[in-house]
């Protein structure tokens, strides 16, 4: 609980968000945050467009100004992540999950492709949340929205676990582990995946396309295994030690 921080999401800026090159600078922004006030938690791959994605935060932010009249307080790794103490943070990645109120997908063409991405779902609903708590904003370029669409709309579609990536091989090789463990089989996780992927509901216009892909969530957190069978040792982004998701 000491460890968990958030930051104002006014506190960000486009070039801390470029790429997930360590700044340990940026950990000194976020503050100590008691659990259950922190707006949400921001989910998102380092592999996508930078630009489409702060595109798609600054979205969310304005409309979540628009609701509360205030800026949002947000869990993001490259902010909230101790670099003088990388592991002993992520192993709190459950409790950072459960501390915040909502989670934040920031969805484009290579999120379903990062395995910590889905892990930080699952993590999220086993944690106590539920569908209504996570926002989905698609990650789409200005001159490939079609394109990006389209390739979102077949990862939804074609999610295989075993063609996830991390940023180590040695991390995916005992991630998969686990999730072969808790579930019986790689096949079995990858069926509660697509359940979980088929019950996104959402009435956010940007996201619409993907509405066929998500319906029965709620089914997922009976399925799911205790949070110690997911509990990591680490987060692999790259240099961050956590791979964006």
């Amino acid at each position: 609980r000491r460890s968990f921080r958030s930051i104002d999401v006014s506190q960000l800026t486009f070039g801390d968000l470029r790429d997930n090159k360590s700044d340990p600078r940026l950990n000194s922004l976020a503050e100590p945050t008691k659990l259950g006030h922190c707006d949400a938690f921001v989910s998102h791959s380092w592999h996508d467009d930078a630009t489409a994605k702060w595109e798609a935060l600054q979205r969310w932010r304005s409309n979540f100004r628009a609701r509360h009249g205030r800026d949002p307080r947000v869990w993001f790794d490259k902010f909230c992540i101790n670099q003088s103490n990388i592991e002993a943070d992520l192993r709190c990645l459950p409790i950072c999950l459960g501390g915040c109120q909502s989670l934040l997908i920031l969805c484009g063409p290579t999120y379903l492709s990062r395995l910590w991405c889905i892990i930080e779902v699952f993590t999220f609903i086993m944690m106590g949340g539920s569908i209504e708590d996570i926002e989905v904003e698609l990650v789409q370029r200005e001159e490939s929205t079609e394109e990006d669409t389209n390739s979102v709309i077949s990862s939804f579609e074609d999610f295989d676990a075993a063609n996830c990536s991390c940023f180590h091989a040695a991390d995916k090789a005992r991630i998969l582990f686990i999730v072969e463990t808790a579930f019986g089989s790689l096949r079995a996780f990858n069926n509660e995946v697509v359940k979980m992927l088929d019950s996104f509901q959402t009435d956010h216009p940007v996201v619409a396309p993907l509405s066929r892909a998500t319906r029965r969530l709620n089914v997922l957190k009976t399925l799911l295994p205790s949070p110690d069978a997911v509990s990591v040792e680490e987060h692999d982004c790259d240099s961050l030690g956590h791979d964006g998701p």
